[in-house]
């Protein structure tokens, strides 16, 4: 078994309808035994089931989410500082380079 790099988390399938699937965010446990928690806020934490993503959010290709800071000015000169995020199509289906994901020959 390969490491897992440390901003990765699962995302595990779940049917809790037939035919209707969706992906909950699992958990790692760090060197201590303890649970790793993500670091952003993207999927809203706190809320019940609010790490589900329905099957059909997330392409073959995989979506990459990313954060950054906007700043702006208005026309009476205040300034404005905010945090977007946006979603955009991944690179394409690719191997992590786990080990499971390799085939022995």
């Amino acid at each position: 078994m390969s490491d897992v790099p440390d901003h990765w988390f699962p995302l595990l399938p779940l049917e809790p309808r037939p035919g209707a699937y969706v992906f909950r965010l699992g958990h790692l446990d760090g060197p201590d035994g303890e649970p790793l928690r993500p670091q952003g806020r993207l999927l809203a934490p706190g809320l019940p089931n609010a790490y589900d993503l329905f099957a059909e959010e997330v392409p073959r290709e995989g979506v990459t989410l990313t954060r950054s800071h906007q700043y702006a000015r208005t026309r009476d000169g205040r300034s404005v500082l905010w945090t977007a995020r946006c979603a955009r199509p991944g690179r394409g289906e690719a191997q992590s380079g786990l080990r499971f994901d390799r085939t022995e020959e």
